[in-house]
């Protein structure tokens, strides 16, 4: 297989796959801390979902267009790309829905009794902190992961649009020199 042909199939899949890991990753971090929220009573959970959700739907829709080979898909890479950075930047800033869950959270975990690992509680870690160490990391590593995963699906799928554009050069409008002279050489 000729090298532009296999960038311009793999490197979008590739892309895709990168997008998909990381919405799975941060599903996972997301649901763990929603789950202890929503068993305590609290309703945090959901309105941080409703602010997630179109970036995580969007991400979704435009990986598995690329997979199967949409031209959409490429197309949706810059606004995945925005709707990512907005909403990890947004996360990061612990600006609302987000700080409130993540508050939420704490308390959720302290009232259903948060056990400190072995390795944490020797170093005097108390369950307070370690509920704070939780959501932080959740709140560091989801918003750095969906940038990122948003940054890795932009820059392979473009890069395999690039060796698309490259071998299918345009063809010559119908009627000129050109493109009479091609028709001749076949």
């Amino acid at each position: 297989m000729h090298l532009a042909a296999y960038d311009e199939v793999m490197l979008p899949r590739l892309g895709a796959l990168l997008m998909l890991g990381g919405l799975a990753y941060g599903l996972a971090l997301y649901g763990r801390m929603a789950y202890v929220t929503a068993v305590e009573g609290l309703w945090s959970w959901a309105w941080t979902l409703l602010l997630l959700a179109p970036m995580a739907l969007l991400s979704t829709a435009a990986a598995i267009l690329v997979l199967r080979g949409h031209r959409l898909g490429r197309r949706l890479t810059r606004p995945v790309l925005a709707l990512a950075l907005v909403t990890g930047l947004w996360a990061i800033a612990n600006a609302p829905p987000v700080g409130g869950f993540l508050s939420d959270y704490e308390e959720a975990s302290l009232a259903r009794g948060i056990e400190v690992p072995p390795f944490e509680a020797s170093q005097g870690l108390t369950a307070a902190e370690y509920a704070d160490k939780i959501a932080g990391d959740f709140k560091l590593q989801g918003a750095l992961i969906a940038m990122g995963a948003a940054l890795g699906f932009y820059i392979l799928v473009r890069r395999g649009a690039i060796f698309v554009r490259r071998r299918r050069a345009p063809s010559p409008p119908a009627g000129s020199p050109e493109a009479s002279a091609k028709a001749k050489a076949q």
